[in-house]
């Protein structure tokens, strides 16, 4: 199930919903959206009309993390990743599920119990990706970085124990 729970300024936020036939539930997922003017590129606030489409439900009771990943100083640089045609979208930059592959490439997979994403900027054809590490006890976060330092996307892991 998908259902967004508020709009509010420029932000439309949506919960996901994995369960059984008999409603045992494996996943659930909170996601925050930024309304997009394509004629002006930019983010734009949300008209009522559009809001008006989508029929709001109530917050899944989940506990709601800060919509930024504060990511540890101590990283790790590992192999850059050239963006090639594979990984855009329709809109001509990453496509946010490849920033999460790209991340996963970078660790050895453990056990995952929570994945957090902050997107921070657009990459683009030929750009170059810089994927910095920190591992931590029980928690793994892959910064993937331009080559000034400033990130596209940051991953955090967190495993179970």
């Amino acid at each position: 199930h998908t259902w967004p729970y508020q709009f509010k300024g420029i932000f439309g936020c949506r919960n996901f919903l994995m369960e059984t036939p008999d409603k045992e539930v494996l996943a659930y997922a909170d996601s925050r959206w930024f309304y997009f003017d394509p004629s002006t590129g930019q983010p734009t606030k949300i008209d009522d009309s559009e809001k008006a489409a989508y029929r709001t439900e109530p917050a899944y009771d989940m506990e709601y993390s800060s919509r930024k990943v504060k990511c540890p100083e101590n990283l790790t640089l590992v192999e850059e990743v050239d963006v090639c045609q594979n990984y855009l979208d329709t809109n001509h930059h990453v496509n946010n599920g490849q920033y999460v592959r790209m991340a996963m490439n970078q660790i050895e997979l453990k056990s995952v119990k929570e994945l957090r994403v902050e997107y921070k900027k657009q990459a683009l054809l030929g750009d170059v990706i810089v994927p910095v590490i920190c591992e931590q006890e029980n928690e793994t976060f892959v910064s993937l970085d331009d080559e000034e330092g400033k990130a596209y996307a940051v991953v955090q892991f967190k495993t179970i124990r």
